[in-house]
């Protein structure tokens, strides 16, 4: 890891213990919740490294909302190929009746 690298991910992680104050606030569940949202963020810091933004803030959310995107979109699949399943099972049972 170049200095470069050591600066962002120090920036990265001072950004998070801004909120430690918030998220201990939170309640447990809550809080899990945030975390993850924390790990989200590290998990697009090389991409975030790329943004021109003057705060670490606005790279942040979008590593946040990119994550959360990504998800939705899983989720979405998954709903799509349980409802594509219960249909052909619909259709295999009305065949049956027959």
């Amino acid at each position: 890891m170049d200095k470069a690298d050591e600066s962002l991910s120090a920036k990265l992680e001072r950004e998070i213990c801004r909120w430690n104050g918030f998220a201990v606030a939170l309640r447990k569940d809550d809080r899990e919740d945030f975390e993850s949202l924390m790990a989200m963020f590290r998990s697009y810091a090389l991409e975030a490294s790329h943004a021109s933004c003057p705060t670490i803030f606005e790279p942040m959310l979008i590593c946040i909302l990119l994550a959360q995107k990504k998800r939705i979109r899983e989720f979405e699949h998954e709903l799509q190929d349980l409802n594509f399943q219960r249909s052909k099972e619909a259709d295999s049972g009305i065949a049956e009746e027959k």
